[in-house]
């Protein structure tokens, strides 16, 4: 098959302005979600909200393997702590027999929701065996455990219009 050159030189300059219209074409815009770093060290887990924008209330459900570990105390961090908004924590409950904890928090009344980056909370727990614990993420549903996941976490965040709030979750090794 011979093959002509206009042809080629038509197929050419096809091909170029396709390339030049993908380049100069922006690309869609990821949305600005807030972020949820989870920070493990030996004794405590950190959960961090980076670059929140509203938020009036936050849940943390836990489930853990109590063979592997022990949750010793759910603290609340920096996020409400440190705001000039009435607050309140809502549920802090350990059940280290099934291997759950529960922690929700919120602000009171008609105030300014919480803007910016803070702790969200901390949880100290004691290992019981020489494994890390392996941690596993659950988006805006209740955790289960299995998986060989030794520690999972559902964490749900909610803005002043009562709608949960979109994002993104990393996790890391503190020691």
């Amino acid at each position: 098959m011979v093959v002509s050159r206009k042809a080629v030189l038509k197929m050419t300059c096809i091909v170029l302005f396709v390339m030049i219209f993908l380049l100069y074409t922006p690309l869609p815009k990821r949305p600005n979600l807030p972020v949820i770093r989870a920070t493990l060290y030996e004794d405590r887990l950190e959960i961090w909200v980076e670059e929140i924008v509203s938020l009036y209330a936050a849940a943390v459900d836990l489930c853990y393997d109590p063979d592997m570990l022990t949750i010793k105390e759910l603290e609340t961090g920096s996020l409400f702590k440190d705001c000039d908004e009435p607050w309140m924590e809502i549920i802090k409950r350990i059940d280290q027999h099934n291997g759950m904890a529960e922690f929700a928090v919120s602000l009171i009344g008609n105030v300014q929701p919480i803007a910016g980056t803070g702790m969200l909370m901390r949880i100290h727990f004691l290992m019981l065996s020489n494994e890390v614990p392996r941690l596993r993420f659950y988006d805006n549903e209740k955790p289960i455990l299995g998986h060989k996941d030794s520690l999972g976490i559902a964490i749900g965040l909610v803005d002043d219009n009562i709608r949960y709030i979109k994002y993104i979750h990393t996790l890391e090794i503190g020691y």
